[in-house]
C-alpha cells in the first residue's frame, strides 16, 4: 500500500468528519465549544458501528484491509452522497488484499 493511498483516505475521512455538525446526524448539541469542527472520531465510530480504535486506525492509515461492511457503516455515519460513496470505496479498495493473497485453508484443495 502506498503512502499516498493512506493519506488520501485519511484526508477524505477527516474532511467529511469536519464538515458534519453533530445535529445533522441526530446527536445532541454540546453546550461547550468543541475543540474540533464537525464530528469527533468517537462520534463517527459510534454512528458507523465501529470501535473508536478501528475508526482511528483507518483514518490514520494503520489498517491492512477494509471490509465492505465497514465502508458502508462509515458512509452512513458521514452522510455520504453516491459520488462520495464511490470515492470512499475506491480509496478503501486500496486497503484490501488481492483475492489470491487471502489466506486459504491448506487442507482444502
Amino acid at each position: 500500500m502506498k503512502l499516498a493511498d493512506v493519506s488520501e483516505l485519511g484526508e477524505f475521512l477527516r474532511g467529511k468528519r469536519a464538515s458534519i455538525a453533530p445535529e445533522q446526524v441526530g446527536l445532541p448539541p454540546v453546550g461547550n465549544p468543541r475543540r474540533v469542527s464537525g464530528l469527533r472520531r468517537e462520534e463517527v465510530a459510534q454512528l458507523a458501528g465501529l470501535s473508536v480504535d478501528q475508526y482511528t486506525r483507518l483514518e490514520l492509515g494503520r489498517v491492512t484491509h477494509v471490509s465492505d461492511e465497514v465502508l458502508a457503516g462509515i458512509a452512513r455515519a458521514l452522510l455520504l452522497t453516491e459520488e462520495e460513496v464511490s470515492c470512499l470505496r475506491r480509496l478503501g479498495s486500496r486497503h484490501r488484499l488481492p483475492h489470491n493473497e487471502i489466506a486459504r485453508d491448506p487442507d482444502k484443495k
